[in-house]
Order: structure tokens, then C-alpha cells, then sequence
């Protein structure tokens, strides 16, 4: 064996190993971040018990998506309607305490109501806050999504509403690069949003078919 073959070879076994020492060190990092985040959640589970963990987190998530839901209903209202939702403890009948959660709806200067009170329009103003405000939190916590499926979410609101969804849906995939599928009936959206691509779908003797735009 030449000389030159065998510094080729102690060449590639150093660089292997450099390669080897580089994923441990990796490792050793990732293992020293996750010992610190489970030092921080036995301090938590001493203070509050299991129970009072997921509580904890629950309503660390519930600040979060009402921070994001004024943002959004800011947007699609201007400012008129506002929602939030409150998460506290309720007492089960067999004594155990488990999280619940509401949503209430203030409109101007009227009374604070639940969201049940609601309907048409405002509705799917509500629900269009909730979708754009779960997606951020999912990019956020859960690795994220880049997908947004929306169905006849125009079809209960006025000319005006219409102009604020489409301007909150082009901040959503202009800023975030989502991807949004829309289904509607209404045929005026077509020349209101500016869509990569339309599928129009006609039905005729029980038979439908598909047109690409």
C-alpha cells in the first residue's frame, strides 16, 4: 500500500471522526436544553400538581390567542366587535376540578353575551378570527401549517365585511406564505380576490366537472 494511499485514508478517518464529534456535541447541547426545560416543569408540577400544570398551560395558551384574536377582530370589524375567551375551573359533580372554557363577544357599547347569541355575519367574522388566530398559534407551538381551507365564509356578510376578510386573507398568505383554498358560491368573489388559480365546478345531469381557470 502507497504512502499517499494511507495519509488518504488517515485523512477521511479524521474528517469522520470530526463529523462524529460535532453530532455528539450537538447532542449534548440538546440534552443540556432539554434538562433545563424539565427542571423548570418539576418546579411547576411541586408548585401547582399535574393538574394545575395543564391549568397553567391552558391559560398561558388563552392569553395568547386573545391577544391574537383583538388583533385579528380589530382587522375584520374595525374595532367594533370584540372577542375573547375565558378559561376557568369548574367543579365536576364527583368533586374533580377540570378546566372550561367560554367565549364572549362585546359589540360597541352593549352587554358582554356568549358567543352562542350570535349568528350570520358576525358569526363568520368570529369563526375567520378563530381560524387565523388558531393557525398562528399552531405555527407558533406545533410546528405550524401552511394550508387554509375556508368554506362559504362570505356567504352571511355585507359588501363592506367581504372587503375586510379579503384584506386580512392577503396579509395572511402575503406575510406567512399560506397557502388558501377557498369554496364559495358567491360569484362576485372571483373579481375580488386575486386567486393563483380557479377551479370552477359545474353540475349538469348529475354530473360534475371541473374547469381550471
Amino acid at each position: 500500500v502507497s504512502e499517499e494511499f494511507k495519509l488518504k485514508q488517515i485523512i477521511e478517518a479524521l474528517e469522520r471522526r470530526e463529523e462524529v464529534e460535532s453530532k455528539i456535541n450537538s447532542l449534548q447541547d440538546s440534552l443540556k436544553l432539554e434538562d433545563e426545560n424539565l427542571k423548570y416543569y418539576r418546579v411547576l408540577d411541586r408548585s401547582l400538581g399535574d393538574r394545575g400544570i395543564k391549568t397553567y398551560k391552558l391559560t398561558e395558551l388563552v392569553t395568547q390567542l386573545n391577544v391574537l384574536l383583538s388583533h385579528y377582530m380589530t382587522i375584520l370589524t374595525g374595532g367594533a366587535m370584540s372577542v375573547w375567551v375565558d378559561a376557568f375551573r369548574s367543579k365536576k359533580t364527583d368533586g374533580d376540578i377540570i378546566p372550561d372554557i367560554k367565549i364572549y363577544v362585546r359589540e360597541g357599547g352593549k352587554q358582554v353575551v356568549p358567543v352562542e347569541c350570535y349568528s350570520g355575519g358576525e358569526t363568520e367574522q368570529i369563526s375567520t378570527a378563530f381560524i387565523c388566530a388558531l393557525m398562528n398559534l399552531a405555527i407558533r407551538y406545533a410546528g405550524g401549517t401552511n394550508l387554509l381551507l375556508l368554506d362559504e365564509t362570505f356567504t352571511a356578510l355585507d359588501a363592506h365585511s367581504v372587503s375586510l376578510v379579503v384584506e386580512l386573507l392577503e396579509k395572511v398568505r402575503s406575510s406567512k406564505m399560506h397557502t388558501i383554498i377557498l369554496v364559495s358560491h358567491d360569484t362576485k368573489i372571483q373579481n375580488t380576490i386575486r386567486f393563483d388559480q380557479r377551479w370552477v365546478v359545474t353540475k349538469e345531469n348529475d354530473v360534475s366537472t371541473i374547469e381550471v381557470m
